[in-house]
């Protein structure tokens, strides 16, 4: 029977194999925009007109996307003037949606036992380091293994 959990771990393994670029690749200093637009050789101007705005509006645009604070509509519109297409992603900082799953569930689980840990030391009943790394990892990967949502809780709270 596959279950939902199967289908979040299916999908999350499919996720990563797209998320996954041959390149990665950097916003160039002065964005994709004016990047792009140079290279075609493609004044402020025509651009402008090929999208239907005045020359002054590409200035401030080729500014606001160097900024960050363009919106995605008007970079696909800027996109198809310069017959590109537009095209972004979330790239998981830690390789993949399985690695950044299981780092946050680790981290979660050093959390929770931590508690724990803080009364059975003072009952003399402190786990060895050995014991506590071992804790650490099967409580993080049931954590993974449920899809617990507890794994994103800041204090490991839900």
């Amino acid at each position: 029977m596959f279950t939902r959990v199967g289908a979040r771990k299916l999908r999350r393994a499919q996720l990563d194999q797209q998320l996954t670029p041959a390149v990665i690749l950097t916003i160039p200093r002065n964005g994709w925009i004016r990047e792009l637009r140079e290279a075609l050789g493609m004044s402020a101007r025509q651009l402008a007109q090929r999208v239907g705005v005045g020359q002054p509006t590409i200035a401030r645009l080729e500014k606001s996307e160097a900024a960050g604070t363009i919106e995605i509509k008007t970079l696909r519109r800027i996109a198809e003037g310069m017959n590109c297409r537009l095209v972004y992603a979330f790239i998981p900082v830690d390789g993949s949606l399985e690695e950044t799953l299981k780092a946050q569930a680790t981290q979660t689980a050093e959390t929770l036992l931590a508690r724990v840990e803080h009364s059975m030391a003072l009952e003399a009943q402190g786990a060895t380091p050995q014991d506590r790394k071992a804790q650490v990892q099967e409580l993080a990967d049931e954590l993974v293994r449920t899809m617990n949502r507890q794994i994103w809780e800041q204090d490991g709270q839900e």
